[in-house]
């Protein structure tokens, strides 16, 4: 023998014995029987669980999965194989660490470890069974608690206003990032109802008793159960099943979610491809969320009533099963789904009504004013949301990622791309690589640099619009335009929309500027004069605003990296001991980045670098505040308050102004200033919701939003007119862009 064929023999036989001894479990099939008693917060399961390896195992080592601590092992079973609980939930067995799977003292995990008794391997194909049973409740818990906005969220829920379980709350047995498909019934209380993925094949009550049989033979990520006191509303559509489940009987409220069912799931079979699930149900919720699951949504009690959630957040949950359900994510690469579902839904239908700009603008405030430097991460370290800085990444990046590409690659070869990944990846789990890869696929472009700068670099580009040159050479004006990236970090590859009004056209003129390194100029041979320049002006590069291109806004402040809270000494003991509760409340979940003082110990030097609230009609900055507000035409005394032509009583309202600090322009300062201490902790609550806002109004102690609005930009760094020793003539106003048209229509 030769010794490269001794080489090649022996690497062979190496990689035999390897897989004699590490197995990948390629599906996991359950057959789950469950019973909830919602009001002890109780669950009792038997289930039988088929594995699939796709290689084989010796039967020296075991097969391990994780389930919650608090459920117990009922008759081990006694076969082919033994299942102990190990000591330890060791998570190296998955290759996960604890924030990976959720282990906290509050949310303890069990390992279950399932050995073969028989033979000296596992076979191909084996069931393993289990009972069990105990409590899963885990109260809602708020993350980023009433300070920057509050996400209520439980990792699994038994309760007598609701059940939610999940992947997350490990009521099953978690073998590891296997997909799965399952067949479940479930019992529960005779005037309840359980929602869950695939088809419904029994729905019976029988002695005080509901039964439902749900069956999804589709590979999914996730089993999800939904309970509660339901009524139910359905209708066949297409090949689907439409489905509503309120908690209230409401028959108008249920056609017009039908209604919208059947449309949206129309717009997205034309736009991407066939739907994948035989239902679309939208369930009621407990509280207020906005969850995509497979075939389903689970939306919040407030929400489903407010009309325009129709047409803004039910088509990106139904979207959600497109992306997300009907190709499932590798979470360890990055979530590319949110940003993709919010620019086909959210993004789509703005852009429908014009207002695509608009939306793209109030994403790139949205980045400027919450992430800051500290805050900032990689696509390809997105999650899951949990503040305004991972939402601003999360969703508004990864949004903007996908509209780069669109105008890259143009909307046939865009959509093109998209039917080609879906159709690849159906069921299938899929990273922002795999997404290159379809979009290469398709357009015979190399994408390599474009996903890279996006996905795995930190941070964004920040532009300026430099020097403008006009040579006058006989009838042509030989314009050279300068643009600069001035952000700390390299340049980026970029091409920058540059739109240019010119003296008797009709409309501005778009050009495109190949900007890879610090500066480059736009050079153009013009037969009029240029008489506007404008910089990316319907904001379609992902970028870092300037603060001279945003007003000051409520999100500036609760998103600076350290912020002062400023109280009004002078206030009564009522009123200070409110601010103060509210005050304690926001530092108790950001303790490191809030400061308290009093008005009276304010200082230039302590206020630097600080965003600034200032709490109180009595606190003495707000003299500061009010001169300030005269620049937008704002005017107050004590009793009145003048904006935006309206005259509003001070008594029974609330105010909330932001401006810049005259000290420090690149920090907000936001005055919230109540009427009465009763209105304070809703109009708290509400105000994170409000961020990309320059001041509010409310009326009431329950405080009803009356006014809002945005100060005014008066000049834009990236827009400016050449100026000419003669008035120019007829110049096309730069701001009347044409708007693109959308890639599809409901």
């Amino acid at each position: 023998m030769t010794e490269r064929y001794l080489s090649t023999l022996f690497v062979t036989l190496l990689i035999f014995f390897l897989n004699l001894f590490t197995a990948t479990a390629e599906t996991i099939h359950h057959e789950i029987e469950v019973s909830l008693a919602p009001d002890a917060h109780t669950i009792q399961v038997s289930d039988i669980i088929t594995i699939h390896l796709t290689k084989s195992l010796s039967a020296k080592k075991p097969i391990h999965a994780l389930l919650h601590a608090d459920l117990e092992i009922a008759d081990p079973p006694d076969g082919p194989y033994s299942v102990t609980i190990a000591d330890k939930a060791e998570l190296s067995h998955f290759g996960k660490t604890p924030e990976d799977v959720g282990l906290t003292e509050k949310r303890p995990l069990q390992e279950l470890v399932f050995r073969w008794k028989q033979g000296d391997f596992w076979p191909e194909t084996f069931k393993v069974s289990l009972k069990y049973k105990g409590i899963i409740y885990h109260p809602l818990e708020t993350e980023d608690e009433a300070y920057a906005r509050g996400f209520k969220y439980t990792s699994g829920i038994i309760d007598s206003k609701g059940v939610i379980l999940s992947q997350d709350s490990y009521w099953y047995p978690w073998f590891g990032d296997y997909l799965t498909s399952f067949k479940m019934t479930v019992r529960l209380p005779e005037d309840w109802d359980a929602v869950s993925q695939g088809s419904r094949i029994l729905h019976e009550t029988k002695d005080r008793e509901r039964l439902v049989v749900w069956d999804s033979p589709d590979l999914t990520d996730n089993i999800y159960i939904v309970a509660g006191p339901y009524t139910e509303y359905s209708r066949k559509t297409g090949d689907q099943i439409a489905y509503i489940f309120l908690r209230s009987p409401d028959n108008d409220l249920a056609e017009r979610y039908i209604k919208a069912t059947e449309m949206y799931l129309s717009m997205y079979n034309r736009l991407i491809g066939p739907y994948l699930y035989p239902k679309f149900a939208m369930v009621e919720n407990f509280w207020e969320t906005g969850f995509g699951m497979p075939s389903f949504t689970l939306l919040g009690p407030t929400v489903i009533h407010l009309p325009f959630i129709l047409h803004t957040s039910y088509p990106h949950e139904i979207l959600h099963n497109w992306w997300g359900n009907g190709v499932l994510l590798r979470n360890d690469t990055g979530n590319w789904c949110e940003g993709l579902t919010a620019y086909l839904a959210d993004h789509l239908l703005k852009e429908g009504k014009g207002q695509g700009a608009e939306y793209r603008y109030s994403m790139l405030q949205k980045y400027t004013d919450y992430v800051s430097k500290e805050k900032d991460f990689p696509l390809n370290a997105f999650r899951e949301r949990h503040s305004p800085a991972s939402e601003a990444v999360g969703y508004g990046k990864a949004m903007m990622l996908f509209h780069m590409l669109r105008k890259k690659l143009g909307d046939n070869i865009f959509t093109n791309g998209l039917r080609e990944f879906y159709s690849t990846y159906q069921l299938k789990q899929a990273s922002f690589q795999d997404l290159r890869q379809s979009f290469e696929k398709v357009s015979g472009e190399d994408l390599r640099i474009f996903f890279h700068q996006w996905v795995d670099r930190v941070g964004a580009p920040v532009l300026k619009l430099g020097k403008i040159e006009v040579e006058i050479k006989g009838e042509i004006f030989l314009t050279h335009i300068m643009v600069r990236q001035i952000q700390e970090e390299k340049p980026y590859a970029l091409e920058v929309p540059v739109v240019l009004s010119i003296e008797g056209e009709e409309k501005p003129r778009l050009f495109n500027l190949s900007l890879n390194s610090r500066s480059a100029y736009l050079n153009l041979e013009l037969h009029s004069r240029p008489v506007w320049v404008a910089v990316d002006p319907n904001f379609d590069i992902f970028r870092r605003l300037e603060r001279s291109d945003i007003p000051p806004s409520i999100g500036q402040t609760f998103g600076a990296g350290q912020s002062l809270i400023v109280l009004p000494s002078a206030a009564s003991a009522e009123m200070l001991g409110a601010y103060r509760f509210l005050a304690d409340l926001w530092v108790k979940n950001d303790r490191e980045n809030i400061e308290i003082i009093s008005d009276n110990e304010v200082t230039p030097d302590i206020m630097k670098g600080k965003a600034v609230w200032v709490f109180g009609r009595k606190n003495s900055l707000g003299s500061r505040i009010i001169k300030n507000l005269a620049s937008y035409d704002v005017t107050a005394n004590d009793k009145n308050v003048w904006i935006m032509g309206k005259d509003i009583s001070i008594e029974g309202h609330s105010f909330v102004f932001s401006v810049r600090q005259s000290a420090d322009p690149d920090f907000a300062m936001t005055w919230i200033a109540v009427d009465t201490a009763a209105a304070l902790p809703d109009l708290a609550r509400k105000l994170p919701h409000y961020g990309k806002y320059s001041f509010l109004v409310f009326k009431g102690t329950e405080p009803v939003n009356i006014l809002k609005g945005q100060w005014n930009i008066e000049r834009s760094s990236l827009k400016r007119k050449i100026d000419y020793p003669s008035p120019p003539q007829m110049v096309p106003d730069i701001n009347k862009l044409p708007t693109q048209e959308p890639l599809a229509r409901p």
